[in-house]
């Protein structure tokens, strides 16, 4: 009851023991306690690298638009642009970080005390890659904006904004191999494959892409 886990055995532990432990192992086989910890690392790593992904791809697309207000340039995407990024172009891939498979030094990391989710660590890499993101849309939008018009500027900031998310993704898996994880292959393909549809087929094109001949 003092122990900082109180661990009882499932199969031949006492009812008493098993009321106030923190943890009862049904096979009584302690190997199931590494499983068990190893599992919960891999699930809290895919968290935190979902919302890392998720908070620098949002963080680009505020900083993308709030440096053409300050310059006073056109809006670099349109709304309907923005909800699909947000719905789609995250959406997927994000999902698929859950099906990471933990990297080989993960049991040797020693425990971990924080207590939330974003850490100074996390936040060192989600500000720059935010800014990063932003900069790079808002600068295709202005160089292409005087040669192609607005409307065809806006949709090279789109794909341009598009292509660094589906490169973030893997940058967020921390050195794992790009091909292990075969769902967000997947995922990115079908957000390729939909984003070049949405601005090049009508009638798609006419609502994401208003400047496709």
């Amino acid at each position: 009851k003092k122990a900082d886990v109180g661990v009882a055995m499932g199969i031949t532990g006492t009812d008493v023991a098993k009321e106030v432990a923190d943890m009862v192992v049904t096979d009584d086989n302690f190997v199931s306690i590494v499983h068990a910890i190893r599992e919960g690392r891999i699930i809290f790593n895919n968290i935190v690298k979902s919302i890392t992904y998720l908070i620098s791809c949002n963080l680009g697309e505020v900083i993308a638009i709030f440096v053409a207000i300050a310059l006073g340039l056109p809006a670099p995407l349109l709304p309907v642009q923005i909800l699909w990024v947000n719905l789609v172009t995250d959406g997927l891939p994000a999902l698929s970080l859950a099906f990471d498979d933990g990297h080989e030094g993960i049991m040797q990391r020693h425990p971990s005390d924080h207590k939330s989710l974003l850490t100074k660590k996390s936040l060192s890499f989600i500000i720059p890659m935010g800014v990063l993101i932003g900069l790079l849309t808002i600068l295709s939008f202005v160089v292409t904006y005087t040669m192609v018009g607005e409307d065809s500027a806006r949709t090279i900031a789109f794909t341009t904004l598009v292509g660094l998310q589906m490169a973030m993704v893997f940058v967020v898996r921390n050195g794992q191999h790009p091909f292990s994880n075969k769902f967000l292959l997947i995922s990115v393909a079908i957000s390729l494959i939909l984003h070049i549809i949405i601005i090049s087929v009508p009638p798609f094109s006419l609502i994401f892409n208003p400047g496709f001949p």
